[in-house]
């Protein structure tokens, strides 16, 4: 089953979160969080780390304070089968997929005046299609947001050509078209909210997640009590 989860960062800062959730985070967050130079990363990097801790108590009864290790393409994973998710953040919202197997996730604020870069980065389908497009910032947005989701999902991330596969949107369903060939195990679910935040999730079981979940501030203490 796959759940996703979001959290609303634009009223919180970095060292606010940071001043009520340091006893209970890792140093090495910290310090990974303190890493980046604007106050905003900084903000999404650790927040991140708490709402992934927050996701796998709650779906998976799996407290994990420490940093994950990566994959050689920088895809963080737990060590355990069945545990699987991911984390993307833009702008203001950080999110966090889970599931039992595979699952590539990505969040992006609507992007604008883009069309150079997807003349260099997308296939001629998708070019076409944004050049259509009555909102070619949103239609643009929606195939980046897609992309990066597979990568993710497949675990290649940017290291594989973003024109290396098309995806193909037919009326409010999507599939890509690797080689030529259609990919039937992905499964492609997009949302788009009245904020200009897009949404992309790849997975590959049958059944679709009925919503995406807002996470609460106040959530993330109530699940500080329930850990072991």
């Amino acid at each position: 089953m796959v759940r996703v989860y979001s959290f609303d960062i634009g009223s919180l800062s970095f060292e606010g979160v940071l001043k009520d959730f340091k006893d209970t985070v890792h140093p090495e967050l910290i310090a990974k969080a303190r890493q980046y130079k604007h106050p905003g990363d900084q903000l999404r990097s650790l927040t991140s780390a708490l709402l992934l801790r927050w996701a796998l108590l709650h779906d998976f009864d799996l407290y994990h304070p420490y940093p994950f290790p990566c994959s050689e393409n920088g895809k963080p994973y737990h060590t355990s089968d069945g545990h699987e998710f991911n984390i993307s953040h833009g702008k203001n919202r950080v999110v966090v997929a889970t599931s039992d197997t595979p699952v590539g996730v990505d969040v992006e604020y609507k992007r604008t005046n883009r069309f150079k870069v997807a003349e260099r980065f997308f296939s001629p389908y998708e070019l076409e299609m944004i050049r259509k497009s009555h909102d070619k910032d949103a239609c643009f947005t929606m195939f980046w947001c897609i992309k990066e989701a597979f990568l993710k999902y497949t675990g290649t991330g940017l290291t594989a050509p973003l024109q290396s596969f098309t995806v193909i949107k037919n009326n409010s369903h999507f599939k890509i078209m690797e080689n030529g060939r259609d990919n039937k195990t992905v499964r492609i679910q997009y949302y788009q909210d009245k904020e200009d935040y897009f949404y992309a999730v790849c997975h590959n079981i049958t059944e679709r997640f009925s919503d995406i979940h807002t996470v609460t501030y106040d959530e993330f203490f109530e699940i500080e009590k329930e850990k072991p």
